[in-house]
C-alpha cells in the first residue's frame, strides 16, 4: 500500500509543520465533517466516495462526561471510532508517565507503553480484554511503526504489526489481528511531547488508510491527550496526596494487659482519614491514659490539625500529667495552630488496682458507662470550652468502675446525624451497649452498623473495661501488726509482714499456698483506724492469668464500745509478693 505522504509504514509528513497539523487542532474548532452535510471536506456521500473513511463519531462530545477516570477515557475515544471510522482501536499511554518521571521528548530507543483499552466491531468486549488486557506494557522496538510514532510526532501508516511486537500478543490476539490489512498510528501531543498512542486498523474490503483520516482524527486525538494528561496529573496528586495523610495515621495502639479494650476509627465517606483521633497511653503503677479527640470537619485539612493536637496530647500524656492539666497546656498549644477552626477532647486515666477512673473534657460529649445489669449512665463530667478557644481551666470528675462495667467514649459523628437528633444518638447507644458488651469487639460493631452505616462524619468509639475477679478462695492467713507503725512522708503507712499463715487453713484448702511474705501499704490519709490497727486476716484467691491475686483485707481495730471491722477490696501482685491497698491515696510498690 502506497500512501499519499510517502512509502508504507513512514511518518506522514516529513517536516515539522505536517506534525502541526495534528498537534495543534484549535480547541473550539469544528473536527473535519461535523458540520452539515456536503459542507466540509470528508462530503456526504456513500462510504467509499472519498479517500477516507467517515470521521469518528462524538468528536464535540467527547470526554465532556469522562472526568479523570483512565478507563472511562479510553472508552470513550473507543466508542468514538468503532465501528464507523475504523474496525479495532487501542489507546496506549507511555509508561514513563505512570512512573512519575518528567515528561519530555523520547529521541531514541525502546519504547514503553501501556494500553488502557481496545475495541473490536467483530469481538465482544470480555474477549477483547482476556486477548489484549487494559493495563498490560508492550515494548515497542524503535524501528516498528508504532515506535517511529512516538519518536516523531507523527501519524504512521503501515500494513502489519512487526514480529517483536507480535511476539508480545497473546495468541488469541494474533489471531484477532491478522485479518487487519490497513493500520494507522496517531501520537497523541500535549505541549509539544508524546504522551501516548491511538493505533486503529481496518479490514480488507475497507478503505485503506491515508493521511486525510489523521487530519480528520486530529481533534479526537488532541482531545484525548490533553484530557489522558490531566487524569493522570491529578491521580500523582491524589498519590502524593495518600502518601502524606498515610504518614498522619497512627500505630494501632497496644491494649494494656489489665484491661479488656476495643475501638474503631472511620474517616468519613470517601475519605482515608479524617479529624477524629483515639490513643491508648501506658502510665506509671500500671494506669492507662485514654484520649479521644474530635477536630472539626474532614478530610485533609481536619487531619493535618489532628495530627498535631495527637502528638501533643500522647506527649502530655507521657508526663503523667491530671487529666485536668493535660486539657489546659493542650489548650494553648491549639491556640497556636494558624489552621485551628475548633476540636474537643476527653482525657481519661484509668487504674485498674483502685478501679478509678479520672476525667476531664474539653467541649467533648461526656462518656457513656454500662453495667453488667444492662442499665446505663451518662457520666456527668465538669464543664470545659473546646480546644483553641481562648484560656480555659479545666476540671476533671473522679469515677468508681465496677467489675465488669464499660466505659465507652466516642466523638458526636457516632450519635448525631442528618437525620437523628442528638439525643436520640445517646438513646440509641445506650440501648446497644445495654444489650452487647460481653464481648467488646462485637460491640464495636454493632455500634457502627446501627449508628454509623452512612459515614457521613468521622466516627470514633473506644469501649473499656475492667475485667470482674474470678475468685476462688484458697487460704485465710492471720498477720499481726505492731501496735506503733511507721508512717511516711506520702501518708502512707508501711508494715513489714514477714510471718507466715499464723491459724490453721481452712479444710479443702490447697496446701500448696506460699507463705506470704512482703509488705502491707495502708491508707494514711482517708482513714483514723490504720493507727490502732492489731491484725488482718487475708482471705486469698486466684483473679485469672494476669497473675494477678485478689483478696479481701479486713481490720479489726478497739473501739470504747465495740469491736470495729472494715473490709476493704485487696489485690496481690504475685510477681513482687506486694499487697496494694485499693483505697490508698499513693502506692509505691
Amino acid at each position: 500500500m502506497t500512501d499519499e505522504a510517502g512509502a508504507p509504514g513512514s511518518p506522514i509528513g516529513s517536516a515539522p509543520a505536517g506534525a502541526a497539523s495534528v498537534r495543534a487542532a484549535p480547541a473550539g474548532s469544528a473536527p473535519p465533517g461535523s458540520g452539515p452535510p456536503g459542507s466540509g471536506p470528508r462530503g456526504s456521500g456513500p462510504r467509499g466516495s472519498t479517500s477516507a473513511g467517515p470521521a469518528p463519531r462524538g468528536e464535540l462530545g467527547l470526554l465532556l462526561g469522562a472526568g479523570f477516570d483512565l478507563p472511562e477515557i479510553a472508552r470513550q475515544v473507543l466508542n468514538a471510532t468503532v465501528p464507523g471510522f475504523a474496525d479495532a482501536t487501542s489507546v496506549f499511554v507511555l509508561e514513563r508517565l505512570f512512573r512519575g518521571e518528567p515528561v519530555a521528548h523520547q529521541a531514541g530507543g525502546v519504547v514503553l507503553a501501556r494500553r488502557l483499552g481496545s475495541g473490536f466491531s467483530s469481538t465482544g468486549q470480555q474477549n477483547t480484554d482476556t486477548a489484549f488486557p487494559p493495563g498490560e506494557v508492550i515494548a515497542f522496538a524503535e524501528d516498528s511503526p508504532l515506535g517511529r510514532c512516538v519518536h516523531s510526532g507523527l501519524p504512521v501508516v503501515y500494513e502489519q504489526l512487526d514480529g517483536a511486537t507480535l511476539d508480545q500478543v497473546r495468541s488469541d490476539g494474533k489471531t484477532m489481528l491478522a485479518r487487519y490489512t490497513s493500520f494507522l498510528a496517531l501520537p497523541m501531543i500535549v505541549h509539544d511531547t508524546v504522551i501516548g498512542f491511538i493505533g486503529l486498523a481496518r479490514e480488507p474490503g475497507k478503505l485503506a488508510f491515508a493521511g486525510s483520516d489523521a487530519t480528520a482524527a486530529a481533534t479526537l486525538v488532541a482531545r484525548a491527550g490533553t484530557t489522558i494528561v490531566g487524569a493522570l496529573t491529578l491521580l500523582k496528586q491524589r498519590t502524593i496526596a495518600d502518601a502524606l495523610q498515610r504518614g498522619l495515621l497512627a500505630a494501632e495502639p497496644a491494649a494494656p494487659s489489665r484491661l479488656e479494650m476495643a475501638w474503631r476509627c472511620l474517616p468519613a465517606d470517601r475519605q482515608l482519614i479524617g479529624g477524629d483521633w483515639y490513643d491508648v497511653i501506658p502510665l506509671p503503677r500500671d494506669r492507662t491514659g485514654l484520649v479521644v479527640g474530635d477536630v472539626m470537619g474532614h478530610g485533609p485539612e481536619a487531619a493535618a490539625v489532628m495530627a498535631q493536637l495527637r502528638a501533643a496530647a500522647h506527649a502530655l500524656a507521657d508526663l503523667d500529667l491530671p487529666p485536668a492539666e493535660l486539657l489546659e497546656r493542650l489548650n494553648r498549644l491549639a491556640a497556636t495552630l494558624p489552621n485551628l477552626v475548633l476540636a474537643t477532647c476527653a482525657y481519661a486515666v484509668i487504674d485498674p488496682v483502685s478501679r478509678e477512673c479520672v476525667i476531664a473534657g474539653a467541649g467533648h460529649l461526656p462518656p457513656v458507662l454500662a453495667f453488667p445489669d444492662g442499665t446505663t449512665r451518662i457520666l456527668d463530667l465538669p464543664g470545659g470550652e473546646s480546644l483553641g478557644l481562648g484560656m480555659e481551666i479545666y476540671r476533671e470528675a473522679a469515677v468508681t468502675l465496677p467489675p465488669g462495667a464499660v466505659l465507652a467514649l466516642f466523638t458526636d459523628g457516632l450519635v448525631e446525624s442528618r437525620t437523628r437528633a442528638f439525643d436520640q444518638g445517646i438513646l440509641a447507644l445506650e440501648t446497644v451497649l445495654s444489650a452487647s458488651c460481653e464481648d467488646l469487639e462485637a460491640a464495636c460493631d454493632a455500634l457502627i452498623g446501627t449508628l454509623a452505616d452512612h459515614y457521613e462524619d468521622d466516627v470514633t468509639v473506644v469501649l473499656t473495661r475492667i475485667p470482674a475477679p474470678l475468685l476462688d478462695p484458697l487460704s485465710r492467713t492471720s498477720v499481726v501488726l505492731p501496735p506503733q507503725p511507721r508512717t511516711h512522708a506520702s501518708g502512707t503507712s508501711r508494715h513489714d509482714v514477714r510471718r507466715g499463715p499464723s491459724v490453721a487453713q481452712p479444710r479443702g484448702c490447697d496446701k500448696g499456698v506460699a507463705p506470704l511474705k512482703g509488705q502491707v501499704l495502708l491508707p494514711g490519709q482517708r482513714h483514723r483506724w490504720h493507727h490502732r490497727a492489731r491484725s488482718i486476716a487475708l482471705l486469698t484467691g486466684l483473679s485469672g492469668t494476669d497473675g494477678t491475686i485478689g483478696m479481701l483485707l479486713t481490720l479489726e481495730e478497739p473501739h470504747p464500745l465495740a469491736l470495729a471491722r472494715r473490709e476493704v477490696p485487696f489485690s496481690l501482685v504475685a510477681s513482687g509478693l506486694v499487697v496494694h491497698g485499693l483505697g490508698a491515696e499513693k502506692v509505691r510498690p
